[in-house]
């Protein structure tokens, strides 16, 4: 299975309050989802920040609609969570990703839960502040640890800063020891740098 790992695509971010800011991301996205198509990826990984606001304009939704029908059209797979900028804060709210969820372009964790799609195992936490985060460790972290050990390959996708990549005191969510043991491939978001390292047999 080949799989394609995206995050913080901030669709809908108008940065320096441009709107051809706003519109790069959307080119962005419509890139990324080229390259996906043209690699015949089978599983699409999103960790949050799909959009810049829980509460989305209409463009930027129906831009998200459109390139994931898209790949709904190529029968390629996509799962996603919530970042801390797509989130929803109040309650009877819904993140903008529930919507695509609804349409059946995406399967959706949240704000915690795992996937199957055959011998894959997909894990994930949407965006928590680090007192939740303490809270999961000592009862959900060893599930996911369980359910890590039946699949034949498996992936905990979060959206939480990690203190080896993020050196302000306070801006990060977990230590990298407090990540779940046992999976192949640690999917993270929100830190809007690329990072590969390996982690023993695991890769992050």
């Amino acid at each position: 299975m080949k799989i394609a790992h995206i995050s913080d695509t901030h669709l809908g971010y108008a940065q320096y309050n441009l709107v051809e800011r706003k519109n790069d991301f959307f080119k962005a996205f419509r890139k990324a989802i080229d390259a996906i198509i043209e690699r015949d990826v089978d599983l699409v990984i999103h960790t949050g920040d799909m959009f810049e606001s829980s509460q989305p304009d209409m463009l930027s939704l129906s831009t998200a609609i459109d390139q994931l029908s898209r790949l709904k059209g190529k029968g390629i797979e996509f799962i996603a969570i919530t970042g801390n900028h797509d989130r929803v804060l109040r309650k009877g709210k819904i993140p903008p990703q529930r919507i695509l969820k609804d349409l059946g372009l995406l399967k959706l964790i949240e704000p915690f839960g795992t996937v199957y799609l055959d011998e894959l195992v997909v894990c994930g936490l949407q965006f928590m502040p680090k007192a939740f985060i303490e809270v999961l460790k000592e009862e959900k972290f060893k599930e996911f640890e369980e359910k890590a050990e039946r699949g034949k390959f498996s992936i905990f996708m979060f959206h939480q800063g990690i203190s080896n990549y993020l050196p302000y005191l306070d801006s990060y969510e977990m230590f990298i020891s407090d990540l779940p043991r046992g999976f192949n491939y640690y999917a993270g978001g929100h830190i809007h740098s690329f990072i590969k390292e390996n982690l023993g047999t695991a890769i992050l």
